[in-house]
């Protein structure tokens, strides 16, 4: 288990204690759902589908398991939470290329980073807490449903922008379905109305299976609902430039 002890930017002036609490708390939850991941290769199973890239920009990289799959020869990694990029640092070995960002604002430390071969947004969830935040609640992004069709969106946007022509993004949501072709289907649709108006196709969309843990975090999702039903991680890849045939794979 990593040391979740105070990092920098925890317990500054602009957090409210519950605020910085709850990054905490839910830094030390995500830890077990990232090991159970770890553990049965679902990371290293999304890693394959986006294969080696030379410039990689990791949104909402949370403690660093995914960017410790993927491979890159240089990445740089964004979380608005402290303590799991302080875990993260640990993991890697590295801090200078770990930006504490929230994608909810503007942030020109974000625009200064240049274009990137690939951009990756796995599992977005963020603590309880943040209904506080007056941004989260002004855009009624109080469920973790809206929260995560937020953050995929910004991701797109930002791909759109900082990645370069043939770029591709990587979007990774969990679903709970009996029939992984419906889990198909669905995400198709949605991520193609998504990315409407954005130089971006859809080329790929993988549905692998997984499990949850016992314990853990279970980070909403519009299409997440564990009653006794099999659960899919969702790997969408979309391209920068010219479109192409969509493939799916699972």
């Amino acid at each position: 288990m990593p040391d979740f002890a105070a990092p920098l930017g925890a317990n500054d002036a602009g957090c409210p204690a519950p605020i910085d609490q709850s990054r905490r708390a839910y830094a030390e939850g995500w830890a077990i759902n990232a090991a159970h991941y770890e553990r049965q290769g679902l990371y290293a199973q999304l890693a394959e589908r986006l294969g080696p890239q030379p410039r990689l920009l990791d949104l909402g990289c949370g403690l660093g398991h995914g960017l410790a799959a993927l491979r890159a020869d240089a990445w740089i990694g964004v979380d608005e939470n402290p303590y799991a990029l302080a875990a993260a640092a640990d993991r890697l070995g590295v801090s200078a290329s770990l930006i504490q960002s929230d994608l909810l604002r503007p942030d020109p430390a974000l625009n200064a980073l240049g274009s990137f071969d690939a951009v990756t947004l796995w599992f977005p969830g963020t603590h309880p807490a943040r209904v506080q935040d007056p941004v989260v609640r002004a855009h009624g992004l109080t469920e973790d449903a809206r929260y995560v069709v937020a953050m995929q969106l910004i991701a797109l946007r930002l791909a759109a922008v900082r990645l370069r022509e043939g770029g591709v993004v990587q979007i990774v949501d969990r679903a709970a379905e009996d029939d992984p072709a419906v889990v198909a289907a669905a995400y198709r649709e949605n991520l193609r109305a998504m990315a409407a108006g954005l130089p971006l196709a859809l080329t790929e969309v993988a549905v692998i299976p997984y499990t949850e843990p016992a314990a853990g975090i279970a980070v909403g999702s519009a299409r997440l609902d564990r009653r006794s039903r099999p659960t899919w991680a969702v790997s969408l890849l979309l391209q920068k430039g010219k479109p192409r045939r969509v493939a799916t794979a699972g």
